[in-house]
C-alpha cells in the first residue's frame, strides 16, 4: 500500500489520515466498484454507514481485496502478499450506528460484521446525536462491543461540544473520533475552532467529511481565490482540492472523501506528498472562511439532511 500518513487517537491507534466515504454519491448505491477502484489507487481507509445502505456492497470489495474467493482462510499476511492479497489489517474500516433499529449498538453492529464480511471493525461511530435518545446508554453499548473485540476503537459522528462534555463526564471510554462536517465556511459558522479546541484536549480526533465543499458546492466565495493564489504559489500542477486537504491536515483533521474517477484518487493522495501549509496560508484560508458565498446557508443543509434520514428511518420501520 502507499504511505499513507496516520494520526494516533487517544486509544493509542494509529488511524489513516485519509479514507474513501460510501456516503453521500453512494448513498444507498452499489459501492463494490468504487471500493475496489480507491484500494487499487492506494487508499487503505474505508469508511461507511448502516444509513448509507451499502454495506453490503462495501463487504463484497473487501472480499475481493482479501482475496478470500478461493484463499485459504489461514493464510499469513505474508502469504497473502506473496499472491498479491491484502491482509485484514492492511485496511481500516469505519462503520456508524444508524438510527431507528429495534436493537442495541452491539447487535446493530454484528448486523453490520455480517454485512461486510468482517469479524470486527476499526472504528464504529455514533451517527447523529438527534436520532439517539439516549446517549450514555448507547455509547455503553459501543463500549462493550469494543471490550467483546467486535469494534478496536469508538466514537461518535456530529455531535457538539456539549454532547461530547456528556459523554466525556460520565462514559467508561474516551471517544476516539467525532466525524463531522469541517471546510472554510463552517469553520465558523459552526465555531469549529471551538469544537476542535474542546476535541484536541480530551485527545478525540477530528474527522472531515464534505471538506471540499467550498469548491465543489459553494463555488465563487472568497476561499477560492485564496486557494488559488496557494496553489499556483506551490506548483503548476496543485489542484485547489490539494490545497483544502492541506488545510485540513494542518488542522490535525482526517479527511474523509470520494470520487467516481480514477485519476481523482491519485490527486487526493498526491495531496500528502505536498509540504505543509505555512501558518499564513491556514490564517488566510480561515479569514477567507468568514465571508460565505450567498448560497450557504448552514442551518438548510441540517434541516435536508435532516429531513433525508427521516425518509429513510420511516422506510425502515
Amino acid at each position: 500500500m502507499s504511505a499513507i500518513p496516520t494520526f494516533q487517537l487517544n486509544d493509542g491507534r494509529n488511524i489513516p489520515a485519509i479514507a474513501f466515504g460510501t456516503g453521500t454519491a453512494l448513498w444507498r448505491k452499489n459501492a463494490t466498484a468504487s471500493v475496489l477502484r480507491a484500494i487499487e489507487g492506494g487508499f487503505n481507509h474505508i469508511d461507511t454507514s448502516s444509513l448509507g445502505g451499502n454495506e453490503d456492497s462495501v463487504g463484497e470489495a473487501l472480499r475481493q481485496a482479501f482475496g478470500e474467493i478461493g484463499a485459504v482462510e489461514e493464510e499469513t499476511a505474508l502469504e497473502k502478499q506473496k499472491y498479491g492479497r491484502l491482509a485484514r489489517e492492511d485496511i481500516w474500516v469505519t462503520t456508524k450506528l444508524g438510527g431507528g433499529m429495534n436493537v442495541d449498538a452491539e447487535e446493530a453492529l454484528d448486523i453490520s460484521l455480517k454485512k461486510l464480511g468482517l469479524s470486527y471493525v476499526d472504528l464504529y461511530l455514533i451517527n447523529w446525536p438527534e436520532f439517539t435518545p439516549d446517549i450514555l446508554k448507547t455509547w455503553s453499548e459501543l463500549e462493550r462491543a469494543q471490550a467483546h473485540g467486535k469494534a478496536k476503537s469508538i466514537g461518535v459522528s456530529n455531535f457538539n461540544i456539549d454532547q461530547l462534555k456528556l459523554i466525556v463526564e460520565h462514559g467508561k471510554v474516551l471517544p476516539a473520533v467525532n466525524q463531522i462536517r469541517f471546510h472554510p465556511y463552517d469553520y465558523h459558522a459552526h465555531e469549529l475552532a471551538e469544537l476542535l479546541d474542546y476535541a484536541n484536549s480530551h485527545g478525540i480526533r477530528i474527522e472531515s467529511y464534505s471538506g471540499l465543499a467550498s469548491i465543489t458546492k459553494l463555488p465563487g466565495g472568497p476561499v477560492d481565490g485564496v486557494v488559488k493564489d496557494i496553489a499556483q504559489r506551490l506548483g503548476s500542477e496543485v489542484t485547489h482540492a490539494q490545497v483544502l486537504m492541506s488545510w485540513m491536515r494542518a488542522k490535525g483533521v482526517v479527511i474523509v472523501t470520494t470520487t467516481s474517477r480514477k485519476e481523482r484518487i491519485q490527486e487526493y493522495l498526491n495531496a500528502f506528498k505536498l509540504p505543509p501549509l505555512t501558518d499564513k496560508d491556514v490564517c488566510a484560508i480561515d479569514e477567507a472562511g468568514k465571508h460565505p458565498p450567498p448560497a450557504y446557508n448552514p442551518q438548510l443543509y441540517v434541516q435536508s439532511h435532516g429531513e433525508k434520514l427521516l425518509g429513510y428511518l420511516n422506510q425502515s420501520n
